[in-house]
This record gives C-alpha cells, structure tokens and sequence, in this order.
C-alpha cells in the first residue's frame, strides 16, 4: 500500500517568506499629502490612504478570490491521508481532478488586475487535469502506475500556491 497524498512544496514556503518580508518593508502608513484646496479652486490630491482604498479587492474581487483558494484546497484535499489505492478511488479521484477547469470557469471572470492570478489557476488546472487522465489511465490498466501521476499533481499545487501568493500580492499593491 502506498499514499497518494502530494507531496508539500517547500518553494512555496520561500516565496511566502519574501512576500511577506518584502511587504513588510514599507513605509508608517502616515499620509504625507497636505489637504487639496477647496474643490472650487483646485483638483483633489489623492492622500495615501485614497491610495490604499482603491488597491483593496472590491466585493466581487474578494468573492472570486475566496473562490480561487476554495477550489485551490479542493484540488488538494481530493486524495486524503492515507489512502488505499483501488480502481474505484483512482476513477473517483480522477472524476473530482477533471472538474477543475469547469468549476474555475463557474466563478467567472477574473478583473484586469486578478489576470495573472487567472492564468496560473488555469495552469494549475491543466495540471490537475492531466492528473485526472494519468489516475483514469492506471485505474483501468495498473493501479501501481498512480504514483507516476502525482508529479502533475505536485505542479498543479504548486501552480495554485503561486497564484495565491501572486493574488495576495496584487491586493496589496497600489495601482
């Protein structure tokens, strides 16, 4: 008997790390923009809290996020601890991989700024779904094969950790 479960990335440890140290490093937060003149006589000078305000996810960006990391733990919840490895589980395993991009799509578009974190799910699906193919491929021929599949699987998480990282970055970042 072996695991199915995928193996945890250490890269996506370290690319945390750096965000985290790297968004960290900024300034007190303090605006240093002094108050525009009335409307009547000047434009209004946007302070640095304006700033922050019109980088912060709106309501449908938060909902599309709290999707991507729904499906993200979804895709890697599929295979469980210790799994025994069946035809069966392979078919169902490969059933719930090869939904990937169908439940991606169902939570629609993503906004300009969400598109690189877009295009990585749908890497990371890819992945999956190649995954799905491998895990069908073994149920019917050799279930011992399972194991070369979770190379995918490993990608694919590793495609959507990224994205997550990427999707944090973009809500923090001004525009």
């Amino acid at each position: 008997m072996f695991s199915l479960r995928p193996a945890q990335p250490i890269f996506p440890v370290l690319v945390i790390a750096a965000v985290l140290v790297a968004g960290c490093s900024g300034g007190n937060g303090d605006s240093t923009a002094t108050p525009a003149p009335s409307a009547s006589s000047a434009p209004q000078v946007a302070t640095s809290a304006d700033a922050v305000a019109s980088a912060s996810p709106s309501l449908s960006e938060t909902a599309w996020l709290a999707g991507i990391e729904s499906l993200a733990k979804k895709m890697i919840d599929v295979m469980g601890d210790n799994v025994v490895v069946t035809s069966k589980r392979l078919r169902e395993e490969a059933g719930k991989l090869g939904e990937c991009s169908a439940e991606l799509s169902r939570l629609g578009p993503a906004t300009d700024r969400f598109q690189p974190v877009l295009l990585l799910a749908k890497q990371g699906c890819a992945k999956y779904e190649e995954a799905a193919k491998c895990f069908a491929a073994a149920a019917k021929t050799d279930i011992a094969k399972a194991g070369s599949c979770l190379a995918a699987v490993n990608q694919a998480s590793e495609l959507f950790t990224t994205a997550q990282i990427t999707a944090e970055s973009l809500k923090d970042s001004v525009n």
